[in-house]
């Protein structure tokens, strides 16, 4: 919380959620280890799970302020 715009901290919808690789891994990009999918938290305080196989034009506007 006190780095600021670091790689551990900061992720985008630009890229689509995929499952964590062991190595060559998007440092901006959302993923889990789960099979299949991911839980995100939401601003609402409710936690889904996001299939990797979502449409891309849907991830991207799920993580935009509008």
């Amino acid at each position: 919380m006190y780095t600021g715009m670091n790689n551990d901290v900061q992720r985008t919808t630009f890229y689509p959620p995929a499952e964590d690789p062991l190595v060559g891994t998007n440092p901006k990009q959302f993923g889990s280890s789960h099979n299949g999918g991911l839980n995100m938290l939401y601003c609402d305080g409710s936690v889904h799970f996001v299939e990797y196989t979502i449409n891309p034009a849907i991830w991207l506007v799920a993580g935009s302020i509008q």
